[in-house]
């Protein structure tokens, strides 16, 4: 699983993303930071698309535990809220910083970090280039004269008999 590093995170932090958030206007969610998943407080305010976006780290400890790894202040292209967690699932210990999350908020990050599931999306995306390239072509060869003709056996997982039509009389 890939979770937050502090070497993702290494970086220039800005003097504002030292100033402490108070939990009333934060919430936290799963969000994308260059590439890795981590667990984030963020700011509850919209942000512009030019301002810099101000988020306090947690690294992922043990099993559903997450404590907080620094304050960091990101531009908005780097940073990508995949996911905004339900306060109600999260318990946030102050003095420690530590993050308690609910077994199941816990799967779905499993499911967001899951290299099978990159995999599924890169190979769907080939697939459907792939698709397009072949219709393209199809495009350019027909003339557009006569509809294109496809042989009755033209696919090779159909079974003989649908492939080779025979007659058949019943005798009476």
């Amino acid at each position: 699983m890939a979770y937050c590093t502090p070497s993702v995170l290494a970086q220039p932090h800005s003097l504002s993303a030292k100033v402490a958030m108070s939990d009333n206007d934060h919430y936290f969610a799963f969000a994308q930071i260059k590439g890795d998943v981590c667990l984030v407080q963020a700011s509850s305010m919209p942000v512009s698309a030019l301002s810099a976006v101000d988020v306090k780290i947690f690294r992922h400890e043990f099993i559903s535990i997450f404590r907080f790894a620094e304050n960091c202040s990101l531009h908005p292209a780097d940073i990508r809220i995949l996911e905004p967690i339900d306060d109600r699932l999260t318990r946030y210990e102050e003095d420690s910083e530590t993050v308690f999350l609910a077994r199941n908020v816990m799967e779905r990050m499993r499911k967001l970090t899951d290299p099978r599931r990159n995999m599924l999306k890169t190979q769907s995306r080939r697939t459907s280039v792939a698709k397009q390239r072949q219709r393209q072509c199809d495009d350019d060869q027909d003339d557009g004269d006569e509809p294109a003709q496809v042989p009755v056996d033209a696919s090779p997982f159909a079974p003989d008999y649908v492939t080779k039509p025979t007659s058949y009389r019943l005798q009476l």
